[in-house]
């Protein structure tokens, strides 16, 4: 059993973490004495917490001590947390191995992103993606209910109650759960953009309510708070839950909606998940330095793709979204994975130099002026 001593002391460090990133979260509750096995997951992460940066400093970061232009990251098992940035498929697809470029008629540097996002009609998106699942095939972790699923239209699992669709996998556009298939498909392969909470929230908003559960309310938001409060979370359970979701997300099964919010335990368990599963750990208010960073730790050269917002919203823009409209609304959990996704940007941005300086070569192949 922990005791309270070790309980407040990693309050402290939790309070800390939240004030250097800028969540705006408040210290953790302490745990109940019959929360034996809660206080020592999270008595894990802030272990972790504590030692993460003596081991960089080290060296003995082991699952980001990869080879730089080796394969050895494939399959690259992306998990696309909604409004995070589809454009990092453009980047992704570029790595060493990633893609078998020989056996198409693409070449590095496609805005594989964009492409599709200017096709309207639905035979000819599905057939583009088919074309993509290819060029994918053994450079990227696919998941779904049976591990290797292309869902079929009306067929119903009872025990989720999920009924999928026709059509491939959906690659870029999916968005489903991984906690069943963490640690078969995900852990030492994972690459994933995490970003500012309340900002994704906005941007989801603004996309149509992505992940909205219009299935459960038969409407839509009344308001950006209602949709805030419905999608809080997301990443969380993305990264710790089950189920199917593609596109926009809105239907049953879909993590991001899920009725049930996530729990202090769920949290603690995907900041371990993050930190000990995923060699990459990307920021998307840190695009920029984030694919630079990407291409510094696992070679491949940089393309004007990368870069730009290849998926935007009809009313996005290139500063921070205003907050108000969310009264004042705060999404603690995933505010405290994005905390740790933040400390962990940082270190690998130090450790291998994706400084300004350092990322000029990458920024002027990509043709980049600033």
């Amino acid at each position: 059993m922990v005791n309270s001593s070790e309980v407040r002391r990693d309050e402290n460090t939790h309070a800390e973490l939240a004030r250097s990133h800028g969540s705006r979260l408040q210290p953790r509750k302490t745990f109940g004495s019959d929360d034996a096995s809660d206080e020592l997951t999270y008595l894990q992460v802030t272990l972790q917490d504590h030692s993460s940066q003596t081991a960089s400093k080290a060296g003995r970061t082991s699952l980001t001590n990869v080879a730089r232009g080796s394969a050895s990251f494939l399959p690259i098992a992306w998990v696309h947390v909604p409004k995070c940035g589809s454009t990092f498929f453009n980047a992704l697809v570029n790595l060493p191995g990633a893609v078998a470029f020989g056996r198409s008629n693409f070449t590095a540097g496609v805005d594989f992103v964009g492409m599709l996002a200017a096709l309207d009609d639905d035979i000819a998106a599905n057939a583009f993606i088919l074309e993509l699942n290819d060029l994918c095939l053994d450079g990227f972790a696919r998941w779904g209910p049976d591990d290797d699923w292309v869902p079929d239209m009306g067929v119903y699992d009872a025990a989720r109650d999920v009924t999928f669709l026709e059509g491939p996998w959906p690659l870029i556009g999916d968005h489903s759960g991984i906690g069943g298939v963490y640690h078969s498909k995900v852990k030492g392969h994972g690459f994933i953009m995490l970003r500012q909470p309340e900002q994704r929230i906005i941007s989801g908003y603004n996309d149509e309510f992505h992940s909205w559960p219009s299935w459960h309310h038969g409407r839509l938001p009344v308001n950006m708070e209602e949709y805030a409060k419905a999608v809080s979370g997301c990443a969380v359970k993305m990264m710790v839950r089950p189920g199917f979701a593609a596109g926009r997300s809105m239907g049953k099964g879909a993590p991001c909606g899920d009725l049930l919010a996530s729990t202090d335990t769920e949290t603690a368990q995907a900041i371990v998940a993050l930190r000990s599963g995923f060699l990459f750990v990307g920021i998307q208010d840190e695009w920029d330095t984030s694919i630079c960073l990407l291409h510094k730790m696992f070679g491949g050269a940089c393309h004007a793709s990368e870069f730009s917002n290849a998926h935007p919203n009809s009313n996005s823009s290139g500063e921070p979204y205003d907050t108000s409209d969310l009264n004042g609304f705060l999404d603690e959990h995933d505010g405290l994975l994005y905390s740790a996704a933040v400390q962990i940007f940082k270190s690998n941005v130090q450790k291998y130099d994706a400084s300004a300086s350092g990322c000029q070569e990458c920024f002027q192949l990509a043709g980049k002026d600033d």
